[in-house]
């Protein structure tokens, strides 16, 4: 896969810190289907139909039936979970879709300051 892009994080203290989505997300696995334990996207918790080209730019390009992979993703239910506004055929087959959803979950780092509890790396702006 390519090299995620990284967010740059400045902290309370003023120090810049990087850090990739892997380093910040909850560990989940499962996200790809085509598991790879050494690519980080793989360990992450991941929802969403491009999971089918394991997160790679490359393989949704090489794709010559999109529809067909998408099917393959799960139920009906399962499309219109993560599809905005989906259409199925009679016969129950993804005709075309509006959207798709990418939901991803963050690891808690949150740590507590002045009695306070705060999670500067994922509440940064």
């Amino acid at each position: 896969t390519e090299e995620i892009d990284t967010t740059d994080i400045e902290d309370y203290e003023g120090k810049k810190e990087l850090f990739t989505f892997p380093d910040l997300c909850s560990a989940g696995g499962g996200s790809c289907v085509a598991y790879n334990p050494t690519d980080p996207i793989c360990n992450c918790l991941v929802i969403s139909v491009l999971r089918m080209w394991n997160y790679d730019l490359d393989m949704l390009q090489a794709d010559d039936d999109l529809l067909s992979t998408l099917m393959r993703y799960g139920s009906r239910e399962d499309l219109e979970g993560v599809l905005g506004n989906p259409v199925f055929d009679n016969n129950g087959m993804l005709q075309s879709a509006e959207a798709i959803q990418v939901t991803y979950f963050l690891a808690d780092r949150s740590e507590v300051r002045n009695g306070n509890e705060v999670d500067p790396i994922n509440e940064a702006r």
